[in-house]
């Protein structure tokens, strides 16, 4: 009977460090996958410094490292005070421009017709004007082109730049939620185990003291 009581007790010995092994691998997860959001949060697959004051053609590299993210955007950077104080439509009169994204074969992923356009009468977002946003596609390597038919005479002397984002929505983080639950989870009942087989060997050795002092 002894020997039953004490494999049972090493048997919940053990479930115990698995649930709290499992709490820490939890943990750590979420702790990955909320640093990996934070880092695709801020990455730039494309910087590219323009003139769309007048007609060129603009091509370079883009590097895509996620996919699960719920759209990307691609916006214009100017200087702010130009922001403050001509409105988009007078910025923009006149802008026409097309942009593809193409894989290494030439297929093209994203584009100006398969794109949203954003309403430019909305004003900047965050300081940026927006161009076009598009969900993400495939991870890999790829070149991004742009050609302006007809500039934007306003936009001469400016800065600009075309910036492409990862616009997460949050929901990217469920994974880590999920990790989080699975953790405190896995502790609680870690936890309540290690509880139980405390008040169980106290209730023993009291068990056996009274035994003794009736003896």
């Amino acid at each position: 009977m002894k020997k039953e009581k004490s494999t049972g007790k090493i048997v919940a010995f053990m479930i115990a460090g698995w649930l709290i092994i499992a709490g820490i691998f939890s943990v750590v997860q979420e702790y990955k996958i909320l640093r990996e959001f934070r880092r695709q949060a801020e990455t730039r697959p494309l910087d590219l410094s323009v003139d769309l004051s007048q007609p060129g053609t603009f091509t370079v590299p883009f590097k895509q490292t996620w996919r699960t993210c719920c759209r990307q955007t691609i916006d214009l950077h100017i200087p702010p005070h130009a922001l403050a104080k001509h409105p988009l439509s007078e910025l923009l009169a006149s802008l026409d421009f097309t942009w593809q994204i193409a894989d290494t074969d030439g297929k093209v992923v994203a584009d100006k017709e398969s794109a949203g356009q954003p309403d430019w009468d909305k004003g900047p977002y965050e300081g940026m004007i927006p161009l076009a946003y598009f969900r993400p596609f495939a991870l890999g390597d790829y070149t991004f082109s742009c050609t302006v038919v007809t500039g934007a005479p306003a936009l001469a002397g400016l800065e600009q730049r075309l910036v492409c984002r990862y616009r997460p929505c949050g929901l990217e983080t469920l994974p880590a939620l999920f990790c989080c639950i699975i953790g405190i989870a896995s502790f609680a009942a870690a936890g309540i185990i290690l509880l139980v087989i405390l008040i169980v060997t106290k209730r023993k050795k009291r068990g056996q003291t009274t035994t003794e002092k009736m003896g």
